[in-house]
């Protein structure tokens, strides 16, 4: 059928030659856009390694460990420059009672629980403060913060290869070593009261001035220290323990405090039973059947 618009011929088409010329969906080019199986590989690939390098930057274990171990050498800093103050203005010693070893190390504590405490492998009796001066020099005893109190502080003391004392953390995050070495020299047999002991197995009975007189020093009359008991105010005897005689177990029969205000703190002649003052120490004491241990200059 023809119809004539401005005197052009105008053919209008059939329903069914409009369904032959109806548009269909042409298949995408390579320059179209889409993802092929290739690059949803990628894609995935890239993600999994992006969020395996946050999980690793945030990962909570290893930041609460990493926390930990800056915490504990800040306390092992604090703890060795008041300790190395402290030896500074008392000529030298320690402010602890017992034996700093080369063998052990051996965990500071601010009291005296009676059980040997763990350290890196070690197992000892702790090193308790044992002068109130100390405290002029650290406030606060700071302690691990995997423990929960200055009883077991989670530090050590330890004379090295080269008789210098070592300050250090027991245990750490990811087994990182966390120790500061001091300039101070371990040389005491043993301390207590900020005073280095010294003991003679040579005769039995001698007093003080000529055990320290063997050693070529003098003795320091009226030393004071302890008390030397555990937390239960049983007698622990410290600084006996630290003095071993002919492979015997020290103390093992018994720690007692010594009645008489003249006699020194001392081990008996071939036993293990131990004495510890509690009046000021007099150089020319002795206690009949035992070894002096004496505070010596």
């Amino acid at each position: 059928m023809m119809f004539f618009r401005n005197r052009q011929p105008i053919r209008l088409r059939s329903r069914s030659s409009l369904s032959d010329e109806v548009v269909r969906p042409q298949s995408r080019t390579a320059g179209q856009a889409g993802f092929t199986m290739l690059q949803l590989i990628i894609v995935v690939a890239i993600i999994l390694v992006l969020s395996a390098a946050v999980f690793t930057w945030i990962d909570p274990v290893a930041k609460i460990g990493e926390t930990k171990n800056n915490k504990r050498t800040q306390d092992i800093n604090i703890i060795a420059t008041a300790i190395a103050e402290y030896s500074g203005d008392h000529k030298g010693v320690l402010p602890v009672i017992g034996e700093v070893a080369t063998s052990t190390k051996k965990v500071l504590c601010s009291s005296q629980s009676g059980s040997t405490l763990d350290c890196d492998g070690d197992s000892a009796i702790c090193l308790k403060v044992d002068d109130p001066d100390f405290y002029k020099y650290l406030s606060e005893f700071p302690y691990d913060p995997d423990k929960d109190s200055s009883e077991d502080t989670g530090y050590y003391l330890f004379k090295d290869s080269n008789g210098q004392l070592e300050v250090g953390a027991c245990d750490t995050y990811d087994n990182e070593s966390i120790s500061r070495t001091l300039s101070i020299k371990v040389t005491c047999p043993a301390y207590a009261g900020g005073e280095c002991w010294y003991v003679s197995y040579d005769r039995v009975g001698d007093d003080c001035d000529d055990v320290c007189a063997e050693y070529n020093l003098t003795c320091v009359n009226n030393a004071v220290y302890g008390p030397d008991v555990d937390s239960e105010e049983t007698g622990f005897c410290a600084l006996n323990q630290a003095f071993g005689y002919m492979g015997e177990l020290r103390c093992a029969s018994g720690c007692s405090s010594s009645d008489s205000s003249s006699g020194p703190p001392a081990n008996q002649n071939g036993a293990s039973a131990c004495y510890y003052r509690t009046h000021p120490v007099v150089c020319s004491g002795s206690t009949s059947g035992f070894f002096s241990v004496c505070p010596c200059e």
